[in-house]
């Protein structure tokens, strides 16, 4: 259950993402810093195993380069 809501949280740190550079291209900066901000709360709600495959991933990515 948890790698669900890891998985539906890093869906929705990903469309942040993609509204704030939106917001960004546009110039409205009132609006891409909210979107940052929002962005920046789900990056921090990110469980510990979350991480911790995160980093599992990258340090595999690190070694096969």
């Amino acid at each position: 259950m948890q790698r669900f809501r890891d998985w539906q949280n890093e869906r929705r740190i990903r469309r942040l993402a993609d509204k704030l550079k939106a917001a960004h291209a546009a110039g409205d900066r009132i609006l891409a810093r909210f979107y940052w901000r929002l962005m920046v709360d789900a990056i921090n709600t990110r469980s510990a195993r979350q991480i911790e495959r995160m980093d599992r991933h990258i340090m595999e990515r690190i070694r096969n380069a």
